[in-house]
């Protein structure tokens, strides 16, 4: 019995030797063909590679002007630029802001830049790169984009020659200042951008095919409001709550081909400045007197009643001659005086005033409970998940402020 039994166990060890060696020879079969296999892949994509580098050879060498050229394919998601970020606010340079170029500019991303997949720019960042060379990476990432849709692919390597002679089909002196760009004005830098971002309603098929989708309202985003001189006042802002308030004056005045625009706020503080100036017009302004109801508020004459144009809140008005500028017939909609159109601006800019302290100051308020619990128990912030309907705070815009 003994020895029967360990005969068995010497069969067993013999079965269980074997099936070990049986499971390393699988193990090595596996890892060599594994290792055919990635030879098999490097090697496959070291002749893909090598067959585009010769295709792009062969696209630059061709050339690559893109006029009047059909865009096929929807434009990819692109990684978002360092405009989208905004900059240390001891590095934060506002001069281009002041050119009226900047605003068209800030408008041409805000009414197509979703429909091109652009990042939301921070107002901040934008203003900066245009101002200080030195921080104009994202600009740079900006300007090759556009040339490479609307001009030229390969533009990498001279892209600030090819951006000088673009500019030069529409304005041969501007594109001459632009080389180098480092150099250029900041007006030269900001009108040259708006130039760029123009171009495309003619070169690109793709935002010539989105601006015939856009309604005219769309396309002319409604003032803050207008004062009593009738100058119209323009907030732009960004989710990072930035902003930048306009004044284009008397944009009723006809005899103006381009009415003069002037920055008249870059921040919170400023535009306080701005709504309590705004409530002392309000207060200067002559009221006007019930026995004068019948008569034209703008040269006090009662004649020519069917040539009145008479306000939607307080019933005065005035004659379609006497308006600033003539009207031929009464217009189509509403229409109010200058006192009240000036007090309804008032009250918006009041209101943007006041909805944009909220949001900052709630802002504040999450930062530095954010820094205490940093401070005090070492927690990062990167592991907390607020609520959505707290992350998504509401920014005013032109557009939620239509008087």
């Amino acid at each position: 019995a003994a020895a029967a039994a360990a005969a068995a166990a010497e069969e067993e060890e013999e079965a269980r030797v074997e099936k070990a060696s049986e499971n390393g020879r699988g193990r090595s079969r596996t890892r060599s063909a594994t290792a055919a296999h990635e030879d098999n892949d490097q090697s496959h994509s070291g002749s893909e590679s090598e067959g585009s580098s010769s295709l792009a050879k062969s696209n630059g060498s061709g050339g690559s002007h893109k006029e009047g050229e059909e865009e096929e394919e929807e434009d990819q998601a692109v990684p978002a630029f360092p405009l989208d970020t905004p900059p240390a606010p001891e590095v934060v340079c506002c001069e281009a802001s002041a050119d009226p170029d900047f605003l068209a500019v800030w408008m041409f991303f805000d009414i197509f830049g979703k429909d091109l997949m652009l990042p939301d720019f921070s107002l901040d960042a934008l203003d900066t790169a245009l101002s200080v060379p030195a921080h104009a990476a994202g600009l740079r990432s900006l300007i090759l984009r556009f040339l490479r849709k609307f001009y030229v692919a390969n533009a990498m390597s001279n892209w600030e020659t090819v951006f000088a002679r673009f500019i030069s089909k529409f304005d041969p002196a501007l594109g001459s200042r632009l080389s180098p760009l480092a150099a250029a004005t900041v007006a030269d830098r900001t009108t040259a951008l708006r130039i760029l971002l123009e171009s495309g309603f003619e070169y690109s098929s793709k935002l010539q095919r989105i601006l015939s989708e856009k309604e005219p309202s769309d396309l002319r985003p409604a003032p803050l409001g207008i004062d009593r001189n009738g100058s119209g006042y323009w907030l732009i802002t960004d989710e990072h709550q930035s902003l930048r308030v306009y004044a284009h004056e008397n944009i009723y005045d006809a005899s103006q081909p381009a009415p003069a625009v002037t920055r008249v706020a870059i921040n919170l503080h400023e535009l306080g400045e701005l709504v309590e100036r705004l409530e002392t017009e309000r207060e200067k302004l002559r009221p006007y007197k019930k026995k004068d109801k019948d008569n034209c508020i703008e040269c006090g004459s009662p004649d020519h009643p069917d040539r009145f144009l008479l306000c939607d809140t307080c019933d005065f008005g005035c004659h379609l001659q006497c308006h600033l500028p003539p009207l031929p017939v009464v217009p189509g909609g509403s229409w109010f005086c200058p006192n009240c159109r000036h007090a309804a601006l008032c009250e918006t800019a009041e209101a943007a005033f006041k909805r944009l302290t909220t949001v900052v100051a709630k802002r504040e308020t999450r930062q530095r409970a954010l820094m205490r619990l940093r401070r005090n128990i070492g927690l990062d912030s990167s592991n907390i998940l607020f609520d959505g309907s707290r992350r998504s705070q509401r920014v005013v815009t032109y557009f939620d402020l239509d008087v």
